[in-house]
């Protein structure tokens, strides 16, 4: 009796392991090896030429769709490249700047470090009125020195350019790389109050962008270059001259009239 059920179990265990093999020969035989899923989902699985009882036909079907399975380029790491100097985005709760208008000393001076004036500022940026805490991080620096006989009526002249002018570029670099290892970022600084006043004024603006894009781009030492571009324009200042108070002609709501809104 017990070698009868002992013989009956094996039969079902047999059966059993059959009907599993069967399942799995059939889900293989059912799998498309051209296709990317089917051969992706055949490489997560056992090889069937380790399986007991599969033929040798579906080992070598198993091996010539693992065979077509695309290589996995390895991730390519890229070289360091040279990145300008990032300051991070302004930040008034934490941005303590000063604008550094070309007057008294003069950006010529400023550069040139005449009677130790860039010395000077230097040392005022490192500690506002004694105070390292609140030491500078920005300054908005007209590197430019012009003329003008009417600042309302007509648009400034350049007389000392470190901006395009590759005789004085070294000095505004030299500035800059100096402000730099102090922690402090160097915008350009400029603007003038009819910029607004006519399109052939507006473009002034734009120009003056592409000479500091264009001081940037020709050095490659990261702490030589501007950190942007300051404008300050003021139109409302307009009172005399052919412009005068044209920025308040049908003013909008919230800005000037609509032609030097619009620019």
């Amino acid at each position: 009796m017990q070698s009868e059920m002992r013989w009956t179990l094996s039969v079902f265990a047999m059966v059993a392991l059959l009907v599993c093999a069967g399942c799995q020969m059939v889900d293989l035989d059912r799998m498309d090896e051209q296709d990317v899923e089917t051969r992706t989902a055949l490489s997560g699985l056992e090889s069937p030429c380790k399986m007991p009882g599969h033929p040798s036909k579906r080992c070598r079907d198993w091996e010539a769709a693992r065979a077509q399975e695309e290589p996995v380029d390895e991730p390519v790491i890229d070289e360091p490249v040279d990145e300008p100097v990032v300051h991070g985005p302004v930040d008034n709760a934490t941005t303590r700047a000063l604008w550094l208008w070309n007057e008294q000393p003069s950006t010529r001076a400023m550069l040139e470090n005449s009677q130790g004036a860039q010395d000077a500022f230097f040392r005022f940026a490192a500690a506002p009125q004694g105070q390292p805490a609140r030491a500078l991080n920005r300054v908005f620096f007209e590197a430019r020195e012009k003329s003008s006989s009417d600042r309302q009526a007509e648009l400034f002249k350049i007389t000392y350019d470190p901006i395009t002018n590759a005789s004085h570029r070294p000095a505004l670099r030299s500035f800059v790389r100096r402000a730099n290892a102090q922690g402090i970022a160097v915008e350009y600084l400029d603007g003038q109050a009819i910029w607004l006043a006519t399109d052939a004024n507006a473009a002034v603006a734009i120009k003056v962008c592409e000479d500091v894009v264009a001081f940037n781009l020709a050095t490659p030492a990261r702490e030589e270059r501007l950190a942007g571009v300051h404008l300050d324009i003021e139109p409302h200042t307009v009172t005399s001259g052919p412009y005068a108070w044209h920025w308040w002609q049908d003013r909008l709501a919230q800005g000037y009239n609509a032609q030097w809104t619009a620019r």
